[in-house]
C-alpha cells in the first residue's frame, strides 16, 4: 500500500527551513554561551594577573624604600665608624674617678697629699724596632705657658707629693702601688725629713715629718 502525501510543497520547505533557523539559532546560542564563559574566565585572569602585577608594583617600591633605608643606614653607620674612630683617637681613656679611688683606697690617714699631677709620656721606640701598645691616644700636656697635644700612642705618668708622718709611712705607700692594679713602675723622686709645726697658735710644738714626691705610671696599657 503506497502512502499519499498530502503536504504541499511550500509546507515542507517552510518547515525544513525553520529547522535550519533552530539549528543555527541553538549553534549562535552554543556560540555564545562558550564566548560568555571565555570571557567570565578570561576577566578572572586578568583580575589575578592585575593583582599579581600591583603585588610586584608594591613589592618593588617596599624593594626601593628598603635599598634607600639601607643606603642611607650605610651612610649613617660610615659616619658613626668615622666618629668612633676619631674618639679613639682623641679618648686618653683614664678612669680618674677610679685613679683617685684607688690613691685614697691606697693613702693611709699619716699622709698629706699637698700635689697630684698627671703627665702624658709618649712612648719611646725599643731597640727591636717594637713599640708598646698603648691603650692611650691623644692627651692635652702643658709644659710651662706652652700646651702640647700628644698624639698617637701615649702613657700617663702620675706625680704625688705630699708629707708623711714618718719615711715609713712612704715605704708602705710605695709597695702598696707596686701592688694595686692601677699602678706600675713606681719612682720615689726625693724624700726629705723636716720638722713641721702643730697645735695651737699660743702652744705649737715641732713635729718630725717626712715630705717625700713620687711618681709612677698608669697601668691601663700593655706592652709587647
Amino acid at each position: 500500500m503506497n502512502d499519499i502525501d498530502l503536504l504541499p510543497q511550500w509546507y515542507k520547505k517552510n518547515r525544513q527551513r525553520q529547522m535550519g533557523y533552530r539549528a543555527e539559532y541553538f549553534a549562535l546560542g552554543c556560540v555564545l554561551m562558550v564566548m560568555l564563559v571565555w570571557g567570565f574566565h578570561a576577566k578572572s585572569i586578568v583580575s589575578k594577573a592585575e593583582a599579581g602585577l600591583n603585588r610586584l608594583h608594591s613589592h618593588h617600591r617596599e624593594l626601593k624604600n628598603d635599598i634607600r633605608s639601607f643606603s642611607e643606614m650605610k651612610e649613617t653607620t660610615a659616619l658613626l665608624k668615622k666618629r668612633v674612630d676619631i674618639l679613639k683617637e682623641t679618648d686618653s681613656r683614664i678612669d680618674v674617678a677610679g685613679v683617685l679611688a684607688e690613691l685614697s683606697f691606697l693613702i693611709d690617714e699619716d699622709i698629706v697629699l699637698k700635689k697630684v699631677r698627671f703627665d702624658a709620656v709618649q712612648f719611646k721606640s725599643q731597640p727591636t724596632g717594637k713599640t708598646a701598645s698603648a691603650g692611650l691616644r691623644t692627651v692635652r700636656s702643658r709644659s710651662g705657658s706652652n700646651e702640647v697635644i700628644l698624639t698617637g700612642d701615649v702613657r700617663f705618668t702620675v706625680l704625688l707629693s705630699g708629707i708623711a708622718a714618718d719615711g715609713s709611712d712612704v715605704a708602705e705607700l710605695i709597695c702598696k702601688l707596686e701592688d694595686s692594679p692601677y699602678f706600675c713602675q713606681v719612682i720615689p723622686f726625693f724624700s726629705k725629713n723636716q720638722k713641721t709645726r702643730a697645735g695651737s697658735t699660743n702652744n705649737k710644738e715641732r713635729l718630725a715629718s717626712t715630705e717625700f714626691e713620687l711618681g709612677c705610671y698608669l697601668a691601663n696599657y700593655k706592652e709587647e
